[in-house]
């Protein structure tokens, strides 16, 4: 990857980013890494995008937490249609981490991340029908879409379809 990346093409500057973060085939480099990653996503390569905004959200491979920088970054590889990307930006509009929170936004980008599969996305979008959270309260979607994430083995859909479940039985045996 070496000689194409020092070449500037974005995918072998990321792959050889991947190398140097996690010390595969070379000793681990993360400040390394982070310059080819930044070299990848300034190409416009979302995956790199979407590392570096990881990096920045949680202040990883020595790279200093900045909400702003990782919304930024997410916003760039979600809108080439990165589902981990729309994922992550829909949570910081959740939350509010880097963004003003506006739910209705994090459900758009929920929903396009559900579109590709993403079972995190199928679990979270799951929480907003059950609680009514940026859409209308929709408990027969909310099961569905836990049912999705749990059949993909998500921990947090498979929690969820438990607990709702519980409460069912609850119901049934306590009218």
């Amino acid at each position: 990857y070496r000689l194409a990346a020092d070449q500037g093409h974005d995918r072998a500057q990321h792959a050889l980013g991947v190398c140097n973060h996690n010390g595969t085939g070379i000793v681990q480099d993360h400040t390394e890494a982070v310059r080819l990653y930044r070299l990848s996503a300034n190409q416009g390569h979302a995956d790199a995008q979407f590392i570096l905004g990881m990096c920045y959200h949680f202040g990883s491979i020595g790279v200093n937490q900045d909400h702003d920088e990782a919304v930024r970054m997410y916003r760039l590889a979600a809108n080439q249609g990165h589902a981990d990307a729309q994922y992550y930006l829909g949570k910081c509009y959740s939350n509010g981490t880097g963004v003003e929170q506006d739910q209705i936004e994090a459900v758009r980008l929920y929903r396009l991340a559900v579109g590709q599969g993403l079972a995190g996305a199928q679990n979270d979008l799951a929480a907003c029908y059950e609680l009514g959270t940026g859409i209308d309260q929709d408990q027969a979607e909310a099961v569905r879409l836990y049912q999705l994430a749990a059949n993909q083995g998500d921990a947090g859909g498979q929690q969820n379809l438990a607990r709702l479940d519980r409460i069912a039985i609850f119901a049934r045996l306590n009218p």
